[in-house]
């Protein structure tokens, strides 16, 4: 194994991965010495944690749901990420949306719902590290 200094030039590569379990993006940037050809012999290993931004998560609850014409409907988005996501509503029948329908801290409500307003709708969660869609279904049922 060789050793890197200031003397020598050293390669250096940068290998990024996404980290399920801890929802966070590994960065991991390997030293090698510059007479190995073929393969890094790796002589540390530094795994640098990006705080600055992560990717939004993103639930609806409920996850479906089924109501009866007239009755009120609301599903609510909870959204988190570094910094905190920007939420939207979107979808409905031809992509058009109840006018009825309010938006309000991540809450989607129909007072009155309508045969016309079953349909998919998908709750949109966006910061600087990129943009997550959860879709969810609303049934209607007659009276």
């Amino acid at each position: 194994m060789h050793f890197c200094s200031l003397l020598i030039y050293c390669r250096i590569k940068l290998v990024y991965k996404y980290d399920f379990v801890t929802s966070k993006y590994i960065y991991q940037y390997l030293y090698a010495s510059p007479f190995e050809t073929e393969q890094f012999d790796v002589i540390f290993v530094f795994l640098v944690y990006a705080g600055s931004s992560e990717l939004p998560t993103v639930r609806i609850e409920p996850r479906f749901q089924t109501v009866t014409e007239g009755d009120p409907v609301e599903f609510r988005c909870i959204a988190s990420g570094n910094p905190q996501p920007e939420m939207r509503w979107y979808g409905g029948q031809g992509g058009v949306i109840s006018p009825e329908s309010s938006f309000v801290d991540g809450y989607f409500r129909i007072p009155s719902a309508k045969r016309s307003d079953e349909a998919e709708y998908f709750c949109e969660a966006s910061n600087e590290a990129g943009t997550v869609n959860v879709r969810t279904v609303l049934y209607i049922t007659g009276k």
